[in-house]
């Protein structure tokens, strides 16, 4: 490279970056308000509804993990340290009630602390994070957003300092 300054032509028009930059910023701020808008929260009617809801994210969370019933409860035992003689262990018929009966029979929410452990699914905390507006994301997830922004700003800083090479040679 030459060590001859370059001389900047002061009649040159200048580019309307500013003026994209601004819009893009407006732009991101109304999504942005209309995301935080649009989630609110939801109302829940009555007990009984409230019991059909938790029991619903517990199927899901069945379903989703793929385990059965009995798996699921020997795994609830076992979080808890409970043997089967024990009069705290939980049992697949009682399982089944909190479960197809949750009105009559609601679900303790220690159990939810352990339908979540053992199946790996967010899908009760999920349900209540729902009712509250809000979203719940995993530990991978949150993983793979993070790397998904640290693309983006890799791949920002790339093009960044591919103009300014540009533009140091001369090759505009």
């Amino acid at each position: 490279m030459s060590k001859k300054k370059k001389k900047i032509d002061l009649n040159q028009k200048q580019l309307p970056f500013g003026d994209r930059v601004e819009a893009y910023f407006e732009e991101k701020k109304s999504l942005l308000d209309t995301i935080h808008d649009s989630s609110q929260p939801k109302q829940i009617e009555s007990y009984a509804e409230a019991c059909l809801e938790l029991a619903g994210a517990i199927k899901t969370a069945l379903r989703k993990s793929g385990m059965s019933r009995n798996a699921v409860v020997d795994g609830i035992n076992q979080y808890f340290g409970v043997t089967e003689k024990s009069a705290r262990s939980l049992s697949i018929h009682m399982f089944n009630h909190y479960l197809s009966k949750p009105a009559q029979y609601p679900i303790p929410g220690a159990i939810v602390y352990a339908v979540q452990y053992v199946t790996g699914s967010m899908a009760p905390c999920r349900s209540f994070a729902e009712l509250a507006g809000g979203d719940v994301i995993s530990k991978n997830e949150k993983d793979e957003l993070l790397f998904g922004k640290v693309d983006g700003l890799a791949n920002e800083v790339n093009k960044v300092k591919k103009e300014l090479r540009k533009r140091m040679t001369g090759r505009v």
